[in-house]
C-alpha cells in the first residue's frame, strides 16, 4: 500500500526533515508493506488547498497550516492566539512548545472534534521554532520607527501583533516573499531564524529583529479518516509512535536551524537588532489579547474558554518543568541583549538530550 503525503515545505526545511523521517520509519516498521510518498514543496496540493485536499483524499496525509483556514478550523486558530504564553528562550522554548503542543493536539476534545468534522484524524503537531521574529531591510528600534513599515505576516494573530508594534501588515504567499523583499514591495517579513535562512531571506534583508511575536501552533499532521480506517490497528500504532519521533526530528532540525543562523548571520552581514523596545509594546498587546480578547472571541465549540486557557497555562508549566529537567538550567529571561540571544541560538542544540525528552513526552497529564 502506498500513501501520499502533502508537504508545503521543501525537503530541507525542518518540517521536510521530520516528514522524511516519519516516512522512513513507517516503511521500516511495516517491513515495506506501507510506503508513504512525500510530495514536498506543495507539489501535490497548492498551499491554500491543504485542508480540502486531505479531507477529500486527494492526499492521504498532509501537513496542514490551520491559519490558512480560520473559518473551517476556528478552534485551532483560536488556540494559536494564546501561543504568546510560551517561552521564547532557546532551547527551553523549543522543548516546552513541542511537549505542550503534542499533548494538547492529541488530548483536546474540541480540537479532535473539529478535525473529525473535516474527515481527518489528527496525529499531532510539531514545533520547530520559538517566537516568530522579523527580518527587515532596515533597523526598526521603536514603534515610532515602525510606522508605515510594510511587514508580511502569516495570519490574523501576527497581523494584530504587527499593528501593535506600529507596522503595516501585508498578506503574501510565502513563495513570493524573497522577491517582494528584494524589490521593496515589503520592508519586513515575520519569520523565525530557520525560515529566514531556509528561504534565503537574509540575502536581501540584513536586519533581524528577535521580537517575541507568537510562536506557531498551526502546523498539524493529519490523515484522511477513510484512509486511516482502512489501515490495521498495528499500523495505527506504528504511525502514532512515528509521530512522537517526528516531533523530535522537527525539534532537532529547528534547533540546528537556529544554530546555523547564528553561525551564518555574520557571513551574511546580518545585524541582530535590539528588539526590546518593540517587545515592551508587543507584550502589552499580547497580555490583553489572552486575558480579554481571546475569552470574548472563543468559538462556539469551546464552551468554557477560561478553563481552556487555564489548562493551556498548566500544560505549559508542566512542559517547562520537562525542559528545565532536560537542559539542567532555568530559561533565560525576556530582557536578553541581541548578543545573548544569538549565543542561545548558537548553543541551544548542544544542551538537549533528545531521547530523554521524547521519553518525557508521555508524562504530561
Amino acid at each position: 500500500m502506498t500513501l501520499s503525503f502533502h508537504v508545503a515545505a521543501p525537503a530541507a526545511h525542518p518540517t521536510g526533515v521530520a516528514v522524511q523521517g516519519f516516512v522512513d520509519e513507517v516503511a521500516e516498521k511495516t517491513n515495506g508493506k506501507v510506503t508513504i510518498e512525500p510530495y514536498f514543496s506543495g507539489s501535490l496540493l497548492p498551499d491554500t488547498e491543504d485542508l480540502k485536499g486531505v479531507e477529500t483524499g486527494v492526499a492521504d496525509m498532509g501537513v496542514i497550516f490551520a491559519t490558512r483556514h480560520p473559518e473551517e478550523l476556528p478552534v485551532v486558530n483560536w488556540f494559536t492566539g494564546m501561543q504568546s504564553l510560551r517561552s521564547s528562550a532557546t532551547p527551553h522554548g523549543f522543548l516546552q512548545g513541542s511537549a505542550a503542543l503534542q499533548h494538547t493536539f492529541t488530548t483536546s476534545e474540541a480540537i479532535r472534534e473539529e478535525a473529525e468534522g473535516h474527515n481527518l484524524v489528527l496525529l499531532g503537531g510539531h514545533n520547530s521554532a520559538t517566537n516568530v521574529g522579523m527580518i527587515c531591510n532596515k533597523a526598526i528600534t521603536s514603534a515610532a520607527d515602525a510606522q508605515g513599515v510594510r511587514a508580511r505576516v502569516g495570519g490574523p494573530v501576527w497581523s494584530a501583533e504587527a499593528v501593535s508594534m506600529g507596522f503595516a501588515p501585508v498578506t503574501l504567499p510565502s513563495g513570493g516573499v524573497y522577491e517582494a523583499l528584494q524589490r521593496g514591495v515589503i520592508d519586513c517579513n515575520m519569520a523565525d531564524p530557520t525560515t529566514v535562512a531556509a528561504l534565503g531571506l537574509w540575502e536581501v534583508a540584513k536586519y533581524y529583529h528577535p521580537v517575541d511575536a507568537s510562536a506557531a501552533a498551526s502546523t498539524l499532521v493529519a490523515v484522511n479518516k477513510d484512509t486511516w480506517d482502512s489501515l490495521p490497528a498495528q499500523v495505527h500504532e506504528i504511525m502514532e509512535t512515528a509521530m512522537v519521533n517526528y516531533v523530535g526530528r522537527a525539534l532537532t532540525a529547528g534547533l540546528d536551524g537556529y544554530k546555523a543562523f547564528a553561525k551564518g548571520a555574520e557571513d551574511q552581514g546580518v545585524t541582530i537588532v535590539d528588539a526590546r523596545p518593540l517587545n515592551e509594546v508587543l507584550h502589552k498587546h499580547q497580555q490583553n489579547h489572552v486575558e480579554k480578547e481571546l475569552i470574548e472571541s472563543a468559538p462556539s465549540a469551546v464552551t468554557d474558554p477560561e478553563a481552556f486557557i487555564a489548562e493551556w497555562r498548566s500544560t505549559l508549566e508542566k512542559a517547562m518543568d520537562v525542559a528545565v529537567e532536560n537542559v539542567g538550567t532555568e530559561p533565560a529571561d525576556e530582557s536578553q541583549s541581541p548578543e545573548e540571544i544569538l549565543e542561545g541560538y548558537s548553543k541551544g542544540a548542544d544542551k538537549v538530550d533528545l531521547p530523554r525528552f521524547l521519553t518525557a513526552l508521555g508524562t504530561l497529564k
